[in-house]
């Protein structure tokens, strides 16, 4: 109603070049503003500022194009251009990007491999619909042919009533597509999986589920899996002097550096919507922007200490708007090489 509250405004004003930025300003203006009193806060306020931008930005813009066009040309282009990058941004944020799964691939090297080992790292799934997207997924995933799968967290988001259908669902899609791995499968709790149940998701699979924080020691390597309330805490892991990796839902738990070689986690999705310059808008993190944006860094040398933030699968699902801008799903694959 704003937005078209404006675009007569504009065409009633429409000899007045002051009116077409009085309109717009007030009208972005509200937009960002008005959600926090009205809405409160949350991803519902998210969800309002993509309708302000998407649907009513649209409208707005349309209306300065078309009005403008005959006394103020160049305002007339530029609002038209506006007019059209809307809809195509807003094409490829909700229906192309958040369903074009890409494959990244990182190396790391370290004296204390025996063995080369492929790593692969899944985060946050998140879906509340099991369908071709996901199969699309799995078998990319399992494509790889990895050595060792992390599961890490953020599995379904849905309301609590279809918890156990979707469980249901997830849980066939894994036995069909046989996602496994030689060295197994690591399970670790995220933010939507609610107690007591959530390993219900899991139920007759082969996998290892870490309800608790603790750690498994092979003759390769040591692996940490932490509870979802370690994730954001710090910890003290023994040195087992072998190649050690852990793994949380959340990444704050890497902020002091623990005990071990490698992090991994999710959670951020890489904030979702990023921006040029800016990167994540929103992290969920108390990490630096450019790392909970999705990265593979070196966070310590002597001995060196590597952190991994998956981008994730999945979305942000119930009230929050469901898309992705500049930050692609993805697959993640560690190849750990043993240095000479």
């Amino acid at each position: 109603m704003l937005a078209f509250l404006g675009a007569f405004l504009i065409c009633k004003f429409k000899n007045k070049y002051w009116a077409f930025w009085t309109v717009v300003i007030s009208y972005g203006a509200i937009s960002f503003f008005a959600p926090y009193f009205i809405l409160g806060r949350g991803f519902i306020v998210a969800t309002a500022w993509s309708y302000a931008i998407f649907g009513g930005g649209f409208i707005l813009s349309l209306a300065c194009a078309l009005c403008a066009f005959p006394k103020f040309k160049i305002t007339s282009i530029f609002f038209a251009i506006i007019a059209i990058a809307l809809p195509v941004v807003a094409i490829h944020a909700f229906l192309v990007e958040p369903y074009s799964i890409t494959v990244r691939h990182e190396k790391l090297e370290s004296p204390k491999l025996k063995r080369a080992i492929k790593l692969l790292v899944l985060a946050d799934i998140q879906t509340d619909v099991i369908g071709s997207y996901e199969k699309k997924v799995l078998e990319r995933a399992m494509k790889e042919k990895p050595d060792l799968i992390v599961l890490c967290g953020d599995y379904i988001q849905t309301e609590p009533s279809r918890d156990p259908v979707l469980c249901a669902k997830l849980r066939q899609l894994f036995k069909e597509m046989n996602l496994s791995a030689p060295l197994g499968v690591y399970v670790i709790q995220g933010d939507m999986e609610w107690e007591p149940n959530w390993q219900e998701i899991f139920t007759g699979l082969p996998y290892e589920l870490f309800t608790q924080t603790r750690t498994i020691e092979t003759d390769d390597y040591c692996f940490t899996g932490l509870t979802l309330y370690d994730s954001r805490n710090i910890l003290n892991l023994p040195d087992k002097g072998k190649f050690h990796i852990v793994a949380g839902h959340a990444p704050d738990y890497s902020i002091m550096k623990p005990n071990a070689d490698l992090f991994l986690a999710g959670h951020t999705h890489g904030g979702q919507v990023q921006l040029p310059f800016l990167g994540p808008i929103i992290t969920g993190s108390i990490l630096p922007r450019s790392q909970a944006g999705g990265c593979f860094a070196k966070i310590q040398a002597k001995p060196d200490k590597y952190l991994m933030i998956s981008r994730g699968i999945g979305m942000e699902r119930l009230d929050a708007p469901r898309m992705r801008f500049m930050c692609l799903p993805e697959i993640v694959v560690i190849d750990l090489i043993p240095s000479k």
